[in-house]
């Protein structure tokens, strides 16, 4: 069972957030987050990071995005905002202009379910 200061991302010390990438890299079959030591030490820090900064961490563009829209999941279920254009962007990046498929990346929302149970 995953063990977290609790399930509000902004509370997470360093090493909640070391178990929320293992269990994102575990949950969505993602190549090694190799650059887990450059992620704040502190929840407040990870949750005012925006896609880019994501991005330069993971530098893996599937890997940022799950990672950036898992963070929002969570976020969004804890009552607090987030930047809704910068969704709706990353979303658009992802969107395949030949043939308007959306983002080839796993579904987001079931396992957001799994992740709350285990912190719960």
């Amino acid at each position: 069972m995953l063990e977290l200061k609790g399930k509000y991302p902004y509370l997470w010390d360093y090493v909640d957030i070391n178990k929320w990438l293992d269990w994102i890299e575990k949950e969505f079959i993602l190549p090694p987050i190799v650059n887990k030591s450059y992620f704040p030490d502190n929840g407040a820090q990870l949750c005012s990071m925006n896609y880019y900064d994501f991005a330069n961490i993971v530098i893996d563009k599937e890997s940022t995005k799950i990672l950036f829209d898992n963070l929002n999941h969570l976020k969004r279920a804890c009552g607090h905002q987030v930047d809704e254009d910068e969704d709706d962007i990353i979303d658009w990046l992802f969107s395949d202009d030949s043939s308007g498929a959306e983002s080839r990346s796993r579904p987001l929302d079931g396992s957001l379910d799994r992740f709350v149970s285990f912190i719960d």
